[in-house]
């Protein structure tokens, strides 16, 4: 009896421990399992670290790529405007060397002829005055009185004044009595038949014209010789 139950007191040892290494080896594969977890775990977090960290690259490589557009592009906003103010500073410039080109040239013509108004006025008084002396030659009677001699003598003493001032400012009597016809100086009111000079010489002056320097002031009223047969 006593051997009967030492018999299964040893049986149930043997199955207890059994039952001990089961659990044991139960244990080590828990724990390789949550081993393997872990390093599943280390790995997937290293790897989304890593895309992470190449996603965050590739962000800062499109920032620094966008920045460097837009600079460019202001760059070239600024080179723009660089190009469209030195144009206008050119033209301003280019505008002021005209305006005192201008400005000189008017200056140098109102003082080159800034006595044309003037001598406009005079020479009626001129015409006067000569047609008064034609008037004493030409009257026969005349040469007989001493008061209209002296009269006369003083209008010619004037005119010659009068034609030395107008030569001090630049004033010209044009008489071109025996000379070509010339339509820039000179204003033909009739024609002539006049074998004894070429065709369009000037074979009489009805009113002599006036130069102020280079302008003509008052045309030459003249009669040219008709060269038709």
């Amino acid at each position: 009896m006593s051997r009967k139950r030492s018999i299964v007191k040893t049986e149930v040892a043997e199955s207890e421990a059994s039952d001990i290494l089961k659990d044991e080896n139960h244990l080590d594969e828990l724990v390789s399992e949550q081993q393997d977890l872990h390093n599943q775990a280390a790995s997937s977090k290293a790897f989304q670290s890593q895309k992470a960290s190449q996603v965050s690259s590739e962000d800062v490589q499109l920032s620094i790529k966008g920045m460097q557009e837009a600079h460019e592009e202001e760059l070239q906003v600024l080179n723009e405007q660089i190009v469209s103010l030195a144009d206008e500073s050119q033209r301003a410039q280019a505008n002021i060397v005209n305006m005192r080109r201008r400005t000189a040239e008017e200056v140098k013509n109102a003082r080159k002829y800034g006595t044309n108004d003037l001598l406009v006025q005079l020479i009626p008084i001129v015409d006067s005055i000569e047609h008064s002396i034609y008037e004493c030659i030409a009257d026969e009677h005349i040469k007989d009185d001493k008061r209209m001699i002296a009269i006369c003598k003083g209008n010619e003493l004037v005119l010659g004044m009068m034609l030395d001032i107008f030569a001090k400012f630049g004033v010209k009597q044009v008489d071109p009595l025996g000379e070509v016809f010339d339509p820039m100086q000179h204003e033909a009111i009739s024609k002539r038949k006049d074998k004894s000079v070429k065709p369009d010489t000037v074979v009489e002056v009805f009113r002599k014209g006036y130069c102020l320097h280079d302008r003509v002031v008052r045309s030459a009223m003249v009669v040219i010789a008709d060269g038709s047969s």
